[in-house]
């Protein structure tokens, strides 16, 4: 059976992933690490632990998101879990800061734990709720683009990410299927909060579908938001501040 660093390998010349040789030991590092967390603590990161598996849903489809960054110093990566996609993110980007929010302790000590192995010493994690930490002043409209995987359907991402971003930061948006109707269902939302798409890039690598967008901020976050915890869920009636 082959190791990550061997289908990393294989499908980075398939494909033309750009991806540095140095990079890859320490992706494979950080797979062995989750395995091994989650086996040992008996708590559950990932359903994802086959390497070919690991490789095309985590690795590769974190290398997709990574081909669209901007030049972005600082970025969040929202509901951050296992560290898909931030941690990967934080590999391939030495001179870029992530942060890794989630809510579940226990997900921030592996976090924590990881990105102490792994010396990555431009990345932090941060146990709290989204839209609490969006409330602190430290990180409201001050940061250049938001990230994150599985975390809400579209509507609501946006409503968690834009207060967040400084005027032109950048929201990535990663999407295997239904697309078509998330984008429908949050396009008073995406107006309402000045995002405009930049650009729409869509992936098919081993008969897996993928959609990366990239939305640009072009105006401050309605003062609405960041509303309260769980409120996020809740539709808005009406757009205006």
């Amino acid at each position: 059976m082959n190791g990550i660093t061997d289908l990393l390998v294989q499908y980075s010349n398939k494909y033309k992933f750009n991806i540095d040789s140095e990079k890859i030991p320490i992706i494979e590092k950080y797979y062995n690490l989750l395995l091994n967390y989650q086996n040992e603590k008996h708590i559950n990161l990932s359903r994802i632990t086959e390497p070919q598996d690991f490789v095309l849903k985590n690795v590769i489809d974190t290398l997709l998101l990574n081909s669209n960054l901007k030049n972005e110093n600082n970025i969040i990566d929202m509901g951050s879990g296992n560290g898909v996609p931030g941690i990967i993110i934080s590999i391939l980007n030495p001179n870029k800061k992530i942060l890794l929010v989630d809510s579940t302790k226990k997900k921030i000590e592996f976090l924590n734990y990881a990105i102490k192995q792994l010396n990555l010493i431009n990345c932090s994690a941060i146990a709290e709720r989204v839209e609490v930490l969006a409330k602190n002043k430290k990180y409201y409209e001050n940061l250049d683009g938001v990230i994150g995987r599985a975390l809400a359907p579209l509507e609501q991402f946006v409503e968690l990410a834009a207060p967040f971003l400084k005027i032109n930061g950048f929201m990535y948006i990663q999407k295997s299927q239904k697309f078509d109707e998330e984008l429908k269902e949050a396009q008073k939302i995406l107006d309402f909060c000045g995002f405009l798409c930049i650009s729409n890039q869509e992936y098919n690598i081993e008969e897996n579908y993928r959609i990366i967008s990239v939305y640009q901020k072009t105006k401050k976050t309605p003062s609405i938001f960041p509303r309260n915890i769980g409120d996020y869920k809740k539709k808005l009636k009406k757009f205006g501040d």
